[in-house]
């Protein structure tokens, strides 16, 4: 039997009672296979028996069997079950073993989670998944680090300017046993957001829209809890009226960033084109102005990415009774609300089709 990391994620509504066999489409990423459970025929399978629990007997891809390392169930919640996940028992997660219990540290210690952005909010993210003990990080920022970053990226010095965000966040990854994984790129970039195609959970902390609309479309194509972080802080007549720290979940069969209007089209558009393109356009009027850099303070980041991950642990965990998946925090006005905006399925985000379709073409349904 071929040894290799298999994560198995099905939707909740493919399961039944007994021994079934689930066709499933695979995505294979170097040494790591996810098999999706999908409809359509397929040349893999996966054996299950959910009489005792969801209990995998066997994976076939190719007709080879394969060791499963970690299972991982969508539709409605996230649940995981680490099948080999292992830590360090010398002590160093005890505190958090009385709230998650032994097992639910094993859980964090086999995840995959991904972090697109790392500035002020997603190095600040990368540091707290590291202190928990999550397994492995893969990190995308194709940024480097300048004067102005270093008020706010967490684990930065003076003599990294110049170097590249998303190695400098992963500069605590070695001494906690995670296996960090940097991708120096865009996610607007295909082969950039295929890295993320294993991972179980998304962190998205970029401003960037067109780069929210393909962490969007990802989600339920590959059955990943993406959590958006966003940080605006309004400034009027030179007085600071507000910090609003936006953090939405997006588990398969939600309607997505883009359905639910954080994500502005035109914008993304705009952030698309090549600097002669967005030149020529400006002066006919058709580009929207891209503007300065947004002000921003780490004590705002940091709390928007803490209130992010304790986001991720509830969900994990069952903790959170919140029924809302957009939440407002303010730390000036002192506000701590849910988000009701309107907003319709029109980008086929819901469709049984798209959920857990994995790797089709074109990628994500989108003209890259």
């Amino acid at each position: 039997m071929t040894r290799e990391r298999v994560v198995i994620a099905l939707r909740g509504s493919d399961l039944v009672d007994g021994k079934a066999v689930i066709p499933v489409s695979v995505v294979r990423r170097e040494s790591d296979i996810l098999a999706l459970a999908s409809r359509r025929e397929n040349r893999s399978s996966v054996v299950l028996d959910t009489r005792a629990g969801v209990v995998v007997s066997a994976v076939l891809h190719d007709g080879e069997p394969l060791e499963v390392d970690h299972v991982r169930l969508v539709g409605p919640g996230l649940q995981l079950a680490s099948l080999t996940g292992t830590y360090s028992e010398m002590g160093r997660y005890d505190r958090q073993e009385r709230v998650f219990g032994r097992a639910g540290q094993r859980i964090l210690s086999a995840l995959h989670v991904g972090v697109v952005g790392a500035g002020g909010t997603g190095s600040a993210i990368v540091e707290q998944l590291t202190r928990l003990g999550v397994g492995r990080l893969t990190v995308l920022d194709d940024d480097i680090v300048t004067e102005t970053n270093l008020t706010r990226i967490h684990q930065s010095e003076p003599r990294d300017v110049g170097r590249a965000k998303c190695e400098i966040a992963g500069r605590l990854a070695g001494d906690f046993g995670v296996a960090f994984h940097a991708v120096q790129g865009r996610v607007t970039d295909q082969a950039i957001a295929r890295e993320l195609a294993v991972c179980d959970i998304v962190f998205g902390c970029t401003d960037d829209h067109a780069g929210r609309i393909v962490l969007a479309r990802m989600a339920p194509r590959y059955l990943q809890m993406l959590v958006d972080v966003g940080v605006t802080i309004d400034v009027v007549g030179g007085q600071v009226v507000g910090a609003p720290c936006r953090i939405t979940t997006q588990e398969p069969g939600d309607v997505c960033l883009t359905c639910r209007g954080h994500v502005d089209l035109a914008t993304a558009a705009a952030e698309l084109l090549t600097d002669e393109e967005r030149c020529s356009r400006s002066v006919e009027g058709y580009v929207p102005g891209l503007g300065e850099p947004d002000p921003s303070v780490v004590s705002y980041t940091t709390l928007a990415a803490s209130i992010a991950v304790s986001v991720m642990i509830s969900r994990l965990f069952g903790f959170s009774h919140l029924t809302s998946s957009d939440l407002l925090v303010d730390p000036v006005t002192g506000r701590w609300s849910s988000l009701e905006r309107p907003s319709c399925p029109n980008d086929g985000c819901t469709s049984t089709e798209i959920i857990g379709s994995g790797d089709l073409e074109p990628f994500l349904g989108l003209a890259w």
